[in-house]
């Protein structure tokens, strides 16, 4: 009998598996030929209809299109979720699409 690292599950140590903590990606046009994707946190105030966000929970990939959101924004989300998948994790993952409704923010854990 071999034990793994994290030990065994018995009555005394319950063990639990990885937590993976959500990020959040905040996908914006400063001006004609700069768009910048950088993490912010997972608050309500980060959130607005005018920009694209990703929404990253480890084994699922949401991105969050903005109704007033250009199609620039869009494709750099793409890209960005693209090198999330592809580089850092396993191929198989489910990636989500959708349209966020005004004053609709992301919904993590009730948060």
């Amino acid at each position: 009998m071999t034990i793994m690292k994290g030990g065994a599950d018995t009555g005394f140590r319950r063990v639990l598996p990885e937590q993976y903590a959500p990020r959040f990606f905040h996908i914006k046009k400063v001006n004609k030929k700069v768009i910048t994707a950088t993490q912010v946190s997972l608050k309500k105030g980060n959130y607005n209809d005018d920009d694209v966000f990703i929404l990253d929970l480890g084994k699922d990939i949401y991105q969050i299109n903005g109704t007033r959101c250009s199609h620039d924004e869009k494709f750099r989300a793409a890209q960005e979720i693209e090198k999330l998948v592809f580089y850092a994790r396993w191929p198989r993952q489910e990636t989500y699409f959708r349209r966020a409704q005004p004053s609709e923010p992301p919904c993590v854990n009730g948060t």
